[in-house]
Protein backbone atom coordinates (compact mmCIF):
# COMPACT_ATOMS: atom_id res chain seq x y z
CA UNK A 1 0.00 0.00 0.00
CA UNK A 2 1.36 3.84 -0.77
CA UNK A 3 0.55 6.09 1.63
CA UNK A 4 1.16 10.02 1.53
CA UNK A 5 2.37 12.17 4.73
CA UNK A 6 0.99 15.58 5.14
CA UNK A 7 1.31 17.84 7.53
CA UNK A 8 3.04 21.26 8.84
CA UNK A 9 6.37 21.07 10.72
CA UNK A 10 5.31 19.58 13.82
CA UNK A 11 5.42 21.06 17.07
CA UNK A 12 8.05 18.96 19.65
CA UNK A 13 5.32 18.04 21.58
CA UNK A 14 3.60 16.03 18.45
CA UNK A 15 6.97 14.28 17.32
CA UNK A 16 5.79 11.06 19.46
CA UNK A 17 2.48 10.70 17.71
CA UNK A 18 4.28 10.91 14.10
CA UNK A 19 6.40 8.29 15.55
CA UNK A 20 3.62 6.28 16.41
CA UNK A 21 2.63 6.33 12.90
CA UNK A 22 5.91 6.06 11.39
CA UNK A 23 6.35 3.01 13.12
CA UNK A 24 2.94 1.24 12.40
CA UNK A 25 3.60 1.98 8.21
CA UNK A 26 7.13 0.75 8.94
CA UNK A 27 5.66 -2.45 10.70
CA UNK A 28 3.44 -2.78 7.80
CA UNK A 29 5.98 -2.63 5.41
CA UNK A 30 3.94 0.42 3.77
CA UNK A 31 5.29 2.41 0.64
CA UNK A 32 5.31 5.83 1.84
CA UNK A 33 6.34 9.28 0.73
CA UNK A 34 6.50 12.32 3.24
CA UNK A 35 5.73 16.19 2.60
CA UNK A 36 8.45 18.03 2.48
CA UNK A 37 7.82 20.13 5.25
CA UNK A 38 7.57 16.71 7.68
CA UNK A 39 11.30 15.46 5.99
CA UNK A 40 13.25 17.03 9.15
CA UNK A 41 11.13 15.37 11.74
CA UNK A 42 10.80 11.79 9.76
CA UNK A 43 14.81 11.96 9.50
CA UNK A 44 15.18 12.73 13.00
CA UNK A 45 12.79 9.78 14.14
CA UNK A 46 14.39 7.16 11.51
CA UNK A 47 18.06 8.53 12.96
CA UNK A 48 17.06 7.11 16.66
CA UNK A 49 14.61 4.54 16.30
CA UNK A 50 14.22 3.43 12.45
CA UNK A 51 17.68 3.45 11.16
CA UNK A 52 16.22 0.93 8.20
CA UNK A 53 13.68 2.79 7.10
CA UNK A 54 12.96 4.57 3.84
CA UNK A 55 10.63 6.81 2.70
CA UNK A 56 10.43 9.09 -0.38
CA UNK A 57 9.39 12.87 -0.72
CA UNK A 58 7.19 15.44 -2.41
CA UNK A 59 6.50 18.91 -2.42
CA UNK A 60 4.02 19.51 -4.91
CA UNK A 61 0.46 18.08 -6.69
CA UNK A 62 3.04 17.20 -9.87
CA UNK A 63 5.56 15.11 -7.31
CA UNK A 64 2.16 13.89 -5.20
CA UNK A 65 0.60 12.27 -8.17
CA UNK A 66 3.53 10.79 -9.59
CA UNK A 67 3.78 8.79 -6.39
CA UNK A 68 0.23 7.74 -7.04
CA UNK A 69 -0.86 7.16 -3.37
CA UNK A 70 -3.91 5.01 -2.46
CA UNK A 71 -4.54 7.02 0.74
CA UNK A 72 -2.85 10.07 1.97
CA UNK A 73 -2.78 10.78 6.09
CA UNK A 74 -3.34 14.60 7.28
CA UNK A 75 -1.33 15.12 10.38
CA UNK A 76 -3.07 18.35 11.68
CA UNK A 77 -6.37 20.47 12.35
CA UNK A 78 -8.89 20.86 9.95
CA UNK A 79 -6.65 23.81 8.52
CA UNK A 80 -4.56 20.76 7.00
CA UNK A 81 -7.13 18.79 5.56
CA UNK A 82 -8.23 21.68 3.79
CA UNK A 83 -4.31 22.65 2.60
CA UNK A 84 -4.36 18.52 1.52
CA UNK A 85 -7.48 19.17 -0.45
CA UNK A 86 -5.60 21.76 -2.41
CA UNK A 87 -2.89 19.34 -3.00
CA UNK A 88 -4.83 16.81 -3.82
CA UNK A 89 -7.19 18.51 -6.23
CA UNK A 90 -9.91 16.24 -7.67
CA UNK A 91 -7.34 12.65 -7.84
CA UNK A 92 -9.84 11.19 -5.44
CA UNK A 93 -7.59 10.09 -3.02
CA UNK A 94 -9.37 9.85 0.51
CA UNK A 95 -7.45 11.36 3.56
CA UNK A 96 -7.59 10.39 6.85
CA UNK A 97 -7.19 13.30 9.51
CA UNK A 98 -5.39 13.02 12.99
CA UNK A 99 -6.13 15.61 14.74
CA UNK A 100 -2.60 16.98 16.21
CA UNK A 101 -4.12 20.49 15.71
CA UNK A 102 -7.37 22.69 17.26
CA UNK A 103 -10.45 21.87 15.90
CA UNK A 104 -11.36 18.23 14.70
CA UNK A 105 -13.89 18.51 12.71
CA UNK A 106 -12.94 16.77 9.78
CA UNK A 107 -9.22 15.61 11.68
CA UNK A 108 -11.56 13.44 13.91
CA UNK A 109 -8.47 10.98 14.71
CA UNK A 110 -8.05 11.30 18.22
CA UNK A 111 -4.19 10.92 18.87
CA UNK A 112 -4.87 8.40 21.66
CA UNK A 113 -6.61 6.34 18.49
CA UNK A 114 -3.62 6.53 16.04
CA UNK A 115 -2.64 2.57 16.38
CA UNK A 116 -6.24 1.92 16.32
CA UNK A 117 -6.84 4.13 13.26
CA UNK A 118 -4.30 3.08 11.19
CA UNK A 119 -4.79 -0.81 11.89
CA UNK A 120 -8.58 -0.09 10.77
CA UNK A 121 -6.75 1.33 7.65
CA UNK A 122 -4.40 -1.78 6.47
CA UNK A 123 -7.26 -4.43 7.47
CA UNK A 124 -9.90 -2.22 4.83
CA UNK A 125 -12.02 -1.66 7.66
CA UNK A 126 -13.33 1.73 7.13
CA UNK A 127 -15.80 3.53 4.87
CA UNK A 128 -15.17 6.29 2.85
CA UNK A 129 -17.01 9.69 3.36
CA UNK A 130 -16.98 11.50 -0.20
CA UNK A 131 -17.31 15.60 -0.23
CA UNK A 132 -18.23 17.69 -2.81
CA UNK A 133 -15.59 20.05 -4.23
CA UNK A 134 -15.24 23.56 -5.81
CA UNK A 135 -13.36 24.60 -8.69
CA UNK A 136 -12.51 28.43 -10.20
CA UNK A 137 -12.35 29.06 -13.45
CA UNK A 138 -12.33 32.32 -15.24
CA UNK A 139 -12.49 33.99 -18.79
CA UNK A 140 -9.34 36.01 -18.03
CA UNK A 141 -7.17 33.14 -16.69
CA UNK A 142 -6.62 35.43 -13.35
CA UNK A 143 -7.53 32.30 -11.50
CA UNK A 144 -4.16 30.35 -11.11
CA UNK A 145 -3.03 27.09 -9.19
CA UNK A 146 -4.61 25.87 -6.75
CA UNK A 147 -7.99 26.65 -7.58
CA UNK A 148 -9.68 23.76 -5.87
CA UNK A 149 -11.50 24.49 -2.65
CA UNK A 150 -13.30 21.68 -0.06
CA UNK A 151 -15.15 24.90 2.30
CA UNK A 152 -15.75 27.75 0.24
CA UNK A 153 -14.36 30.30 -2.46
CA UNK A 154 -14.94 33.78 -1.74
CA UNK A 155 -15.49 36.45 -4.19
CA UNK A 156 -14.99 40.04 -1.97
CA UNK A 157 -13.99 43.32 -2.22
CA UNK A 158 -10.51 44.26 -2.10
CA UNK A 159 -8.16 47.75 -1.57
CA UNK A 160 -11.97 50.04 -1.49
CA UNK A 161 -14.36 50.70 1.33
CA UNK A 162 -17.04 50.58 -1.66
CA UNK A 163 -19.55 47.55 -2.12
CA UNK A 164 -19.42 45.13 -5.13
CA UNK A 165 -21.54 43.87 -7.58
CA UNK A 166 -21.79 40.41 -8.04
CA UNK A 167 -24.21 39.07 -10.92
CA UNK A 168 -24.85 35.19 -10.69
CA UNK A 169 -25.69 32.92 -13.52
CA UNK A 170 -26.96 29.17 -12.62
CA UNK A 171 -26.09 27.00 -15.79
CA UNK A 172 -25.84 30.00 -17.94
CA UNK A 173 -29.17 31.33 -16.60
CA UNK A 174 -29.62 34.42 -15.00
CA UNK A 175 -29.94 34.19 -11.08
CA UNK A 176 -29.87 36.72 -8.99
CA UNK A 177 -27.34 40.02 -8.85
CA UNK A 178 -25.75 40.14 -5.31
CA UNK A 179 -24.55 44.50 -4.26
CA UNK A 180 -22.81 43.47 -0.87
CA UNK A 181 -19.37 43.29 0.26
CA UNK A 182 -18.75 40.03 -1.38
CA UNK A 183 -19.99 36.38 -1.97
CA UNK A 184 -19.65 32.84 -0.39
CA UNK A 185 -20.31 29.91 -2.64
CA UNK A 186 -19.74 27.18 -0.27
CA UNK A 187 -19.91 23.23 -0.27
CA UNK A 188 -21.92 21.47 2.07
CA UNK A 189 -18.57 20.73 4.21
CA UNK A 190 -18.11 24.45 4.54
CA UNK A 191 -21.50 25.39 5.00
CA UNK A 192 -21.20 25.54 8.79
CA UNK A 193 -17.36 28.17 8.25
CA UNK A 194 -17.57 31.15 7.05
CA UNK A 195 -20.93 30.57 5.64
CA UNK A 196 -22.58 30.43 8.50
CA UNK A 197 -20.97 33.11 10.07
CA UNK A 198 -22.68 35.29 7.80
CA UNK A 199 -26.30 34.15 8.06
CA UNK A 200 -25.92 31.17 5.64
CA UNK A 201 -27.52 27.53 5.68
CA UNK A 202 -26.54 24.61 7.11
CA UNK A 203 -26.52 21.94 4.88
CA UNK A 204 -25.79 18.05 5.40
CA UNK A 205 -22.70 16.76 4.42
CA UNK A 206 -23.35 14.20 2.18
CA UNK A 207 -26.21 16.26 0.51
CA UNK A 208 -25.68 17.23 -3.34
CA UNK A 209 -26.07 21.23 -2.88
CA UNK A 210 -24.27 24.18 -2.83
CA UNK A 211 -25.05 27.49 -0.53
CA UNK A 212 -24.79 31.09 -2.43
CA UNK A 213 -24.22 33.87 0.92
CA UNK A 214 -24.17 37.16 0.91
CA UNK A 215 -21.96 39.34 2.83
CA UNK A 216 -23.05 42.51 4.04
CA UNK A 217 -25.74 42.57 1.80
CA UNK A 218 -26.97 45.99 0.75
CA UNK A 219 -30.53 44.83 0.58
CA UNK A 220 -31.96 42.58 3.17
CA UNK A 221 -34.07 40.50 0.58
CA UNK A 222 -31.20 39.12 -0.41
CA UNK A 223 -30.85 36.31 1.10
CA UNK A 224 -28.83 32.78 1.10
CA UNK A 225 -29.50 30.71 -1.85
CA UNK A 226 -29.15 26.99 -1.98
CA UNK A 227 -28.72 25.08 -5.21
CA UNK A 228 -27.66 21.81 -6.84
CA UNK A 229 -24.20 21.24 -7.74
CA UNK A 230 -25.32 19.89 -11.03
Amino acid sequence: MRIALYGRTPKPANLPYLEVVLEKLVEEGADFAVYHTLVGACDEIKAEEFPEMHFSTFSDEEELENFDPHFLISLGGDGTILDATVLIQNKDIPILGINMGRLGFLANVAKSNIETSLDALFSGRFQLDYRTLLQVRTSCNRVVKPNFALNEITIARKETTSMITVHTYLNGAYLNSYWADGLIVSTPTGSTGYSLSCGGPIIMPNSENFALTPIAPHNFTMRPFVISDT
